[in-house]
């Protein structure tokens, strides 16, 4: 069955509201990728955006590249700054979730944790306005 980005937003919501550092972690990393997929959708309303992801890498490679390459005679400069700035913002989220995932013996703050979500939220929000 299908899901979406906000389907993976309430499970990190959960995971958040959630007893430990296991599930916090966990909330970190559903959030980025609620995140990156909430990009994916901006990206597919935005006109002039690149179809491919420019040089090669992972999923996250691929999106931020399309959120930075907007075609500059089909968007506007609105929609590049958005883009940009989406970009930006998906990078900074990424590194707490290498944190999270990946490096278990470094300490992931509460505070961390927390902005994580409040920036997911925020990121979702702006995915969801007008491109």
């Amino acid at each position: 069955m299908p899901i979406s980005f906000e389907d993976i937003q309430q499970v990190a919501r959960d995971l958040h509201a959630g007893e430990g550092d296991a599930s916090k972690r966990s909330a970190v990393s559903r959030n980025f990728y609620a995140a990156l997929h909430a990009a994916e959708h901006w990206i597919a309303h935005v006109p002039g955006m690149p179809s491919f992801g420019g040089r090669q890498g992972g999923m996250h490679v691929k999106v931020g590249n399309q959120l930075r390459g907007l075609d500059p005679i089909r968007s506007t400069p609105d929609q590049r700054q958005k883009g940009i700035k989406l970009a930006i913002k998906l990078d900074a989220m990424k590194v707490r979730r290498v944190i999270a995932d990946y490096k278990l013996t470094d300490d992931l703050r509460p505070e961390e944790m927390t902005a994580q979500h409040v920036e997911a939220d925020d990121y979702l929000r702006l995915c969801r306005s007008a491109p």
